[in-house]
């Protein structure tokens, strides 16, 4: 039976600590209602503004 090693053996734990302002500002329904309106706008843009397809324009 082979022993596996762990991927990088520096690393013992892996979990972080999340501070109370990041954690206020992932958990609030409002902040994350207007990045996801905020980040369909920068989709619509991009793909609007001609730089979803390969082809040249004659």
């Amino acid at each position: 039976m082979a022993i596996t090693k762990p991927i990088n053996p520096k690393i013992k734990n892996m979990t972080r600590r999340i501070s109370k302002s990041k954690r206020f500002y992932m958990m609030n329904p409002i902040v994350q209602f207007f990045k996801f309106i905020w980040l369909g706008i920068k989709i619509m843009l991009i793909v609007a503004g001609g730089h979803g397809g390969t082809r040249k324009a004659a």
